[in-house]
């Protein structure tokens, strides 16, 4: 049996997602799938550009965390890992959902977007890259109950179909 990992993670302003109960690894791992949440950054509401996020909304806040392209010393470290600038035309990508929103505040939804662009646009593998952008929602908690569970099952939906799997 092959075994499907989800590797999902958060890390960012000093702060990391800590052990604790998660319906999403659950779910998964209910339905035979490896749950495993490493402290980084993934792609719901994501920070992609790293050589202009800072023009947009608050992020020019951010400077001091992640440093600004307009410093000639910091410019080639943020270039060495902005995901963004790093996408080939002709690689075979894998399979990507993007999901960002209007009401976020903090990471400007063009990051998504334009990713999600460079990415259908540049890949060379027939899987989807898709973008969930939903008009009323952004970064932060808060939602009702229905929608977290509503953006959840889509998002297990496109990960069950991705690997094959059905729920269980």
């Amino acid at each position: 049996m092959i075994e499907q990992t989800l590797l999902t993670g958060y890390g960012g302003f000093n702060q990391s997602q800590l052990p604790g109960f998660s319906a999403r690894a659950a779910f998964w791992i209910e339905n035979g799938g490896v749950f495993a949440l490493p402290s980084l950054r993934v792609c719901a509401y994501p920070l992609l550009d790293m050589l202009r996020y800072h023009r947009f909304l608050v992020a020019g806040y951010w400077v001091p965390e992640y440093g600004s392209a307009e410093d000639a010393a910091q410019f080639s470290v943020l270039r060495a890992y902005s995901p963004y600038h790093h996408v080939k035309p002709g690689e075979r990508y894998p399979a990507v959902l993007f999901i960002t929103g209007d009401g976020d505040t903090r990471v400007a939804p063009l990051h998504a977007r334009k990713m999600a662009a460079l990415l259908q646009a540049s890949t060379g593998s027939d899987r989807p890259v898709l973008l969930h952008y939903d008009t009323k929602a952004g970064h932060s908690g808060g939602l009702p109950a229905s929608k977290v569970i509503e953006d959840l099952t889509n998002e297990m939906r496109f990960l069950f179909w991705q690997l094959g799997m059905s729920p269980g």
